[in-house]
C-alpha cells in the first residue's frame, strides 16, 4: 500500500508539472503570433510594411493558431471517447507514396532529403486512412523541425516478424535524450533540445498519433541513441486490422 500511494504521489506531481507546463506552453503558443499578426497589422497601419509581405506573414501565423486549435480538438476528441474511425481495406503503399508527396515540397524547402522503401505487394489492411494520414503527420512533421539543413528522412515499411505491419520513420536529426525517451507520449510534453533550439510544437502530436494507432489495434515506440544521433519512430498495425467490435482506443497497448 505504501509503495502504491508513493507511486500515487509520483503520477499526481507529475501531472501538476505536466499542466504548470501546458499553461505556459499553450500562453507562449498563442502570444507568439498574436504579437506577431498585431505588429503586422500596425507595420501595415503605419506604411512601414506592404500589404503583400504583411498578409503573407498574417495568413502563416493565423495557420500556427489554426494547427494549435486542431491539436487541441484531437486531443479533446481522445479524451470524450469521441475519437469515430471509418474502417475501410487500403493499400499502406499508397498511403506512405501520398504522404511523401504531401510532405516532400516542406523537406525540400529545408533541404532535408526523404526517401520511401514500401513493397507495392503489401496487404491491404482496414484502417481510417485520414486519421492514420493524421498520425503519420505528426510523426513527420516531427522529423522535420528536428532535421537540419542536409539531413534525411526515410521511411520504410514491411511485415514484422510476428505478421504485423511495421511503418517506420527514421530521421537523423537532433535526436531524443534517454531521459526524455518515457515522456515522448505524454500531453503536452516537449524535450529540453527542442525548446532550447527554438522547434515549434505544443507537444499533443505524439499523444494524438498514439491513440489513433491504439484505436486501429497497433502500437507505436520511439527509439534514440541520444542527442545528435536522430530519431526512429516505429508504428506496428495488426495485418487484418484491429478487433471486430473494438469500440475505443486502448489506453495501454495495442495488438501488435
Amino acid at each position: 500500500m505504501s509503495a502504491a500511494f508513493n507511486r500515487m504521489t509520483s503520477a499526481l506531481e507529475s501531472q501538476r508539472k505536466l499542466r504548470r507546463r501546458l499553461i505556459s506552453d499553450v500562453s507562449h503558443e498563442l502570444n507568439t503570433p498574436l504579437s506577431v499578426i498585431q505588429l503586422e497589422a500596425q507595420g501595415l497601419r503605419d506604411g512601414l510594411q506592404t500589404p503583400e509581405d504583411a498578409a503573407d506573414h498574417i495568413i502563416g501565423e493565423v495557420d500556427r493558431l489554426r494547427g494549435l486549435v486542431t491539436d487541441l480538438d484531437g486531443l479533446a476528441e481522445t479524451d470524450h471517447g469521441e475519437l469515430r474511425l471509418t474502417f475501410q481495406p487500403h493499400s499502406v503503399h499508397e498511403l506512405l507514396t501520398a504522404e511523401v508527396d504531401r510532405w516532400r515540397p516542406r523537406l525540400q524547402a529545408r533541404q532535408v532529403g526523404l526517401s520511401l522503401q514500401a513493397s507495392p505487394e503489401l496487404p491491404l489492411i482496414d484502417m481510417d486512412r485520414v486519421r492514420m494520414s493524421q498520425a503519420l503527420g505528426n510523426v513527420l512533421s516531427n522529423a522535420v523541425s528536428c532535421t537540419e539543413a542536409g539531413g534525411r528522412v526515410a521511411i520504410k515499411a514491411g511485415t514484422g516478424s510476428n505478421g504485423c505491419l511495421e511503418i517506420v520513420i527514421i530521421d537523423n536529426g537532433i535526436g531524443i535524450d534517454a531521459a526524455d525517451l518515457p515522456h515522448v507520449f505524454d500531453r503536452f510534453y516537449r524535450t529540453e533540445s527542442s525548446r532550447s533550439r527554438g522547434i515549434g510544437g505544443t507537444g499533443l502530436g505524439l499523444a494524438i498519433t498514439r491513440a489513433i494507432v491504439l484505436a486501429h489495434g497497433g502500437t507505436v515506440s520511439v527509439a534514440s541513441d541520444g542527442p545528435g544521433r536522430g530519431t526512429t519512430v516505429t508504428v506496428r498495425l495488426p495485418a487484418n486490422g484491429p478487433e471486430p467490435g473494438r469500440p475505443e482506443p486502448s489506453p495501454v497497448s495495442g495488438t501488435c
